[in-house]
């Protein structure tokens, strides 16, 4: 399963690609919404981990854009910003789960197995738990 990791603290895209490398997935990495959308373009990934405060744009502009796209990936928000300002726009922009900063990794993984699972781009034959819990 392909991931494309969305943000541009570098220390941030690190745990994230260890994490979800350890668990299966072929993991993608942007610093921007210019480097996400092209990366993105070319590798369509299953799932997107999205920080929204990114140098050169919104992660919501990136959202916008996914709504253009012939793949629609599970997209996860991480940020900093106020929830309670941008999560109802996220979701309706089609992110399927938001995450504050700082997050606990468990909560994370949690939350990526659910939306892995719960997402129309993922086979529904497939074992929720596959290549996202055990290592691979």
């Amino acid at each position: 399963m392909r991931a494309l990791i969305v943000d541009d603290e570098s220390s941030i895209r690190i745990l994230l690609k260890y994490l979800l490398e350890k668990r299966g997935f072929q993991v993608y990495q942007a610093a921007s919404i210019g480097q996400a959308q092209e990366v993105a373009g070319v590798v369509q990934p299953e799932l997107v981990l999205l920080d929204l405060a990114l140098p050169d744009a919104s992660g919501l502009i990136f959202l916008r854009w996914l709504q253009l796209q012939a793949f629609e990936p599970a997209v996860v928000v991480l940020s900093v910003l106020n929830r309670l300002k941008y999560g109802s726009e996220a979701i309706r922009l089609g992110a399927s789960a938001w995450i504050s900063k700082p997050f606990q990794i468990q909560n994370l993984l949690n939350t990526v197995v659910r939306v892995v699972g719960l997402h129309p781009s993922v086979n529904s034959s497939k074992n929720v738990n596959e290549g996202v819990v055990g290592i691979a």
